[in-house]
């Protein structure tokens, strides 16, 4: 069976259960950057005033599932306030994300960022933390598979044009850390701490990610990939994934080595600041 024809499938049993509002397709799949081996992201969009019928909900899961496991999805906020909960499935052998959103929630996260409010919140499977953009990105990004209120519609109508005010926050919050994160990975030089400083540099590039995103105008949706994503942006340090690739190569136990990292990564972050001014 074509990807295709199981997604549509997915879709006619999921718009059946009590409390779906919306279903998208997200992730590289919906970007176009996916490849043989990518996710299928399935977003499930509730209103959580009305609820989701987690009974009924797993029960198609089951069906749905190659092992038909009962307890495949959990339930709504099982995996913490941004995650919010859903399953890994295998569908015909493709691995399957489903991910629940709650549509409330989404539509003032949406606004927060619109006005400039940025967060970052501690979540497992994000090396970098959870932006609440990522929500923004989510919808900006994702393409709508069934939204019979057209509520998916109304919020990806609020991503147009990038805001303003979340494009200079984004620049303001991110680059200086950018900066510092490189600094604090000085101090691990001496006590050849490979995975503090390696830990300093990913932060100080994921830092980067997100500004040069915002200065591309681009929602940044997930730290993986990102860097190859900068590299085909009109505003970018020149051979910038080469560049960050080259800089974690050297994180070596060579104080030289380590030296040399961080210096390259200097030279990037300048490269970046001629690009905000």
């Amino acid at each position: 069976m074509g990807i295709t024809k199981m997604i549509s499938d997915m879709v006619g049993n999921l718009k059946q259960i009590k409390g779906v509002t919306a279903i998208v397709l997200g992730g590289s799949r919906a970007r176009g950057t996916d490849n043989p081996n990518s996710d299928i992201d399935i977003g499930i969009y509730y209103d959580s005033e009305a609820g989701l019928d987690i009974s009924e909900l797993r029960k198609a899961a089951a069906g749905m599932d190659d092992e038909h496991r009962e307890n495949v999805v959990t339930e709504t906020g099982e995996w913490g306030p941004w995650i919010n909960g859903g399953g890994w499935l295998k569908i015909n052998q493709f691995p399957v994300d489903f991910l629940y959103r709650d549509q409330r929630k989404v539509s003032q996260v949406i606004e927060q960022c619109i006005n400039g409010e940025i967060t970052m919140d501690y979540q497992p499977g994000h090396p970098h933390g959870f932006v609440n953009s990522i929500y923004l990105a989510e919808i900006a990004l994702c393409q709508a598979l069934w939204d019979p209120t057209g509520i998916v519609g109304q919020l990806k109508s609020r991503t147009t044009p990038y805001p303003a005010a979340f494009k200079q926050a984004v620049i303001q919050r991110f680059f200086w850390e950018a900066g510092f994160s490189l600094e604090n990975g000085y101090k691990g030089i001496h006590k050849k701490d490979l995975s503090y400083i390696a830990g300093c540099c990913f932060r100080s590039v994921a830092c980067l990610n997100q500004v040069l995103f915002a200065v591309n105008e681009t929602y940044l949706m997930n730290e993986k990939g990102a860097s190859a994503i900068v590299d085909s942006f009109s505003n970018a340090p020149s051979q910038y994934a080469h560049r960050i690739n080259e800089i974690f190569a050297l994180v070596t136990e060579s104080p030289n080595d380590l030296k040399k990292a961080l210096s390259l990564l200097r030279e990037v972050i300048r490269d970046t600041e001629q690009l905000l001014k």
